[in-house]
């Protein structure tokens, strides 16, 4: 399963991910167990990218996508 975490800034995105990938790393693992049951105990990863997109959040054509 695929999801994207988004920030405003490129500068953003480091901090996200983290030295190493460690930050984006504990996000995966504990959002996994979650997706899980969601998904009937099905054995599956989450892979995370982190993108950015200035001024989101101001941005109705990107909120509508993200909140579908």
């Amino acid at each position: 399963m695929r999801a994207a975490i988004i920030v405003e800034r490129d500068t953003q995105k480091g901090i996200v991910v983290g030295k190493g990938g460690a930050n984006i790393t504990k996000i995966r693992k504990g959002s996994e167990p979650e997706i899980r049951q969601i998904f009937a105990g099905k054995k599956l990863r989450l892979d995370l990218r982190v993108k950015a997109q200035d001024k989101w959040r101001n941005n109705s054509v990107v909120l509508d996508k993200i909140l579908r």
